[in-house]
């Protein structure tokens, strides 16, 4: 997962293998602290791996820094 950054680019906040298992469930990884504020995330997958390979879904979840 990457989010844009408008004066570098894209900024990496979390990369690896899912090591869940072959069943529906939720993932939630560790992402890097950034202070980047973003209106873009990039949220990429291994198509290549065999077996399906989709998202349902992605819920962001968060605080804003200086807000209630």
């Amino acid at each position: 997962m990457e989010a844009h950054d408008p004066a570098s680019g894209w900024v990496v906040l979390w990369q690896g293998t899912d090591d869940s298992p072959q069943a529906v469930h939720g993932f939630s990884p560790p992402l890097a602290a950034t202070d980047v504020a973003t209106d873009r995330l990039r949220i990429s997958i291994d198509t290549t791996v065999p077996g399906w390979n989709e998202i349902d879904a992605v819920e962001l979840t968060g605080v804003i820094p200086g807000t209630p």
